[in-house]
């Protein structure tokens, strides 16, 4: 159980820390899995493709710091 509890916290970190890194490299994996044998359709293969990239997406937002703060076009000077 430990072992387990290991793998997630790791997974977990690596996520965290390349958000973006692991989006592609999980979007590399569906494409290679269905490639060699995970026998879906090409729509379905779009929505997991879609999904994936979304849920990772959302990850890489939230772990994105701002280094500047853009000026509002609105804003006087």
């Amino acid at each position: 159980m430990n072992k387990m509890v290991a793998v997630f916290t790791g997974i977990r970190e690596i996520l965290v820390t390349y958000p973006a890194l692991s989006a592609a490299l999980v979007n590399v994996a569906v494409v290679v899995l269905s490639y060699f044998g995970l026998h879906i359709t090409g729509p379905n293969l779009i929505y997991i493709a879609g999904v994936v990239t979304t849920l990772f997406g959302v990850i890489v937002h939230s772990n994105v710091t701002p280094i500047a703060k853009l000026k509002d076009p609105g804003e006087s000077k």
